[in-house]
């Protein structure tokens, strides 16, 4: 998995050398050519499908619990994912190697898993409750179990500026949209759509000022979206390209997921219930295509919601390189070499650098590095 940049060990440290450990960064992170997006797609068989989306390969599974898998979120502050079966189950898994970290807590009626990324937190929604847990330990840390309106399931959501925003719909099969202050759980604003008739939807995804998701009415889908301003949401309105090629039978509904540069709609293919769709479409959902394609042998659950991990971009780890180049400034120590390894949140990304720096352990977004001094 990873590589060893042998030519750098010939060089003793000195001065001269955090230029060339400067332009090494600078040469790696500009040539990369990874991929930098993970799909975690929950399926029917009580695991979690990984898929690198923009090359379209399987990454393989791990468990995360009994039957059927109903909601996958990614906590990139940690490297975890956060699953839910049957609405009673939370579990914690590593996101790359899939053992469990946090298991068996039982949350009854858990409808949707909600990251806050900014405070390593995870929201645990069901009913008109909100339970945060500590994404480290999976302990819980506050309650509010009036938080929410009655009477809507809560199928997914996402926190932007300290703020909480959930989705669910309502007795009268309409999209219902709550936000509330992810420190103290006072609700902000409900905001409810018109469209009645809607029987369900996956991952809603934010994309600047625009939320989107695909809804299911009658067993026609249709890509929708939203304002954001401020709390509040304004009226729902349908996007420009069609829906199609995705199951609608047993009111499922693809999840929509945002990347670096573009939108993914993800989940069970019209054709089969062991076929995994993806489309990936314009940031803003505008009539281009970027690609669509099918995948045998997953059984995707089609009333799940799929979560994504968004790695940095190669050229933002330049900046990294700066600053550590910067933490050798602050050396005046001679070592014959350092290995540097570093975890991103997407495996194709992982590379073993031989720098000369000095040895430590710190986190740069959601990529946690280490360097270790050899003599």
């Amino acid at each position: 998995m990873f590589q060893k940049l042998a030519f750098v060990t010939l060089f003793r440290y000195n001065y001269a050398m955090r230029t060339f450990a400067l332009l090494c960064c600078v040469s790696l992170t500009g040539f990369a050519s990874a991929s930098y997006e993970m799909l975690f797609v929950p399926t029917t068989t009580g695991r979690v499908q990984r898929i690198d989306p923009e090359a379209g390969v399987n990454m393989g599974t791990y468990a995360a619990g009994l039957g059927a898998i109903g909601r996958v979120t990614y906590s990139p502050g940690v490297l975890k994912t956060w699953t839910v079966d049957s609405g009673t189950f939370v579990r914690g898994q590593d996101a790359w190697t899939g053992s469990l970290v946090n298991g068996g807590m039982a949350f009854s009626g858990v409808g949707a898993v909600v990251d806050d990324t900014a405070r390593e937190k995870i929201m645990l929604i069901g009913g008109s409750s909100v339970f945060v847990l500590d994404a480290v330990t999976g302990v819980t840390t506050a309650t509010n179990t009036s938080a929410l309106p009655t009477g809507v399931t809560w199928r997914n959501g996402f926190v932007t500026g300290g703020t909480a925003f959930v989705f669910g719909l309502n007795a009268s099969n309409q999209v219902v949209a709550q936000s509330f202050n992810t420190t103290t759980l006072v609700a902000n604003s409900t905001t409810t759509f018109s469209t009645t008739g809607v029987t369900g939807f996956g991952s809603v995804a934010l994309s600047g000022t625009l939320v989107y998701w695909v809804q299911n009415v009658g067993g026609v889908l249709s890509m929708m979206r939203s304002s954001l301003s401020g709390t509040v949401l304004g009226a729902s309105s349908t996007a420009a390209v069609s829906i199609t090629g995705f199951s609608a039978a047993l009111n499922a509904a693809p999840s929509v997921l945002r990347a670096h540069s573009s939108l993914y709609v993800v989940g069970q293919a019209s054709s089969a219930a062991t076929t995994l769709k993806v489309l990936q479409t314009d940031i803003n959902f505008n009539p281009q295509i970027y690609q669509s394609y099918e995948m045998t042998g997953i059984s995707p659950n089609g009333l799940g919601t799929v979560a994504i991990a968004v790695a940095p971009e190669p050229g933002s780890l330049a900046v990294l390189a700066l600053g550590l180049v910067a933490l050798v400034r602050r050396q005046k120590v001679a070592v014959s070499s350092v290995w540097v390894r570093v975890w991103s949140s997407a495996p194709s990304s992982n590379s073993l650098w031989s720098l000369l720096l000095p040895e430590g352990e710190d986190w740069f977004g959601s990529c946690r590095l280490r360097w270790v001094r050899r003599e």
